[in-house]
């Protein structure tokens, strides 16, 4: 008999496994790029255009959670402590800094935050070397995103 302790084990070792393939730049461009590609694409012709009237303000996707491990690592983002359960989902907010409370270098500006099943998960693709972030500046996921041998180029 498997044991709750031997189904958490396999468990963690697969998860371990996917993100240990995932995260390297190659294989995360290989199976990520495309969707990666649209989903930024997506942000960036909104902040860009602006919101029109037939404007959709809400993109789903769907998936696996072998996708979701795959954006996880497309996007460098913190690894979570379990696998995804099954009807996880990836929260990708494009956040507009208008707050009166936020300082004027920032005003105008749009971040990105993730979230996955509505736990914040930070972006190691920040400014700060390193340190992780709770949110991205777009620009910047645009950026690096698409820079060889930093983001998901090959």
């Amino acid at each position: 008999d498997i044991t709750q302790e031997d189904q958490e084990a396999i468990a963690s070792h697969a998860a371990w496994k996917w993100f240990e393939n995932l995260r390297h730049p190659r294989l995360s461009y290989l199976a990520m790029n495309k969707m990666v590609t649209q989903i930024v694409g997506n942000m960036d012709r909104k902040q860009s255009e602006g919101t029109q009237e037939d404007d959709h303000l809400l993109h789903i996707y769907s998936g696996h959670d072998s996708t979701l491990i795959g954006l996880l690592c497309a996007f460098r983002l913190e690894q979570p402590t379990i696998w995804p359960e099954y009807g996880s989902y990836l929260k990708i907010e494009l956040i507009e800094a208008t707050d009166v409370e936020a300082p004027e270098s920032v005003q105008g500006d749009h971040f990105v935050r993730f979230s996955l099943n509505g736990e914040v998960l930070r972006c190691y693709w920040g400014d700060r070397g390193d340190e992780p972030v709770e949110m991205i500046r777009l620009e910047d996921l645009l950026r690096l995103s698409n820079m060889p041998h930093e983001g998901l180029q090959p």
